[in-house]
C-alpha cells in the first residue's frame, strides 16, 4: 500500500512539473508572438552642392513676380468670398439700422 502511494506522490510531482513547464512554454510563446522587431535602416546620401549664387535672366524673373501677383490677387479675392457670412451679416444689419432711425409718421 505504501509503495502504490509512493507511487501516486512520484507521478503527482512529475505531473505539477510538467504543467510548470508547459505554462512556462506558453509564457514564452506568447510573448514571442507579441514581441515587437524595431529596424532602422540607413542609406548613405552624396551631398550635392549647388553653386551658391544664381542669377536669373531678367524676363524669368519678371514672369515669376507676374504670378507670384496674380496669386495674391486669387488668394485676395478668396478670402474676401471666403467672409460672406460676415458681408451678410453685416449687410442686414445696415438695413435693420437705417429702419429703425427713420422716424414713424
Amino acid at each position: 500500500m505504501t509503495e502504490v502511494l509512493d507511487a501516486e506522490e512520484k507521478i503527482r510531482v512529475l505531473q505539477e512539473e510538467i504543467e510548470a513547464q508547459e505554462g512556462r512554454l506558453k509564457y514564452l510563446s506568447n510573448q514571442v508572438a507579441l514581441s515587437t522587431l524595431t529596424l532602422e535602416l540607413y542609406q548613405p546620401v552624396t551631398r550635392q552642392t549647388e553653386p551658391e549664387s544664381v542669377e536669373y535672366p531678367f524676363g524669368k524673373r519678371v514672369l515669376d513676380n507676374l504670378a507670384s501677383g496674380w496669386k495674391l490677387l486669387q488668394s485676395l479675392t478668396l478670402g474676401i468670398l471666403y467672409l460672406w457670412p460676415l458681408w451678410l451679416a453685416g449687410a442686414v444689419g445696415v438695413v435693420v439700422w437705417r429702419r429703425r432711425k427713420r422716424p414713424n409718421a
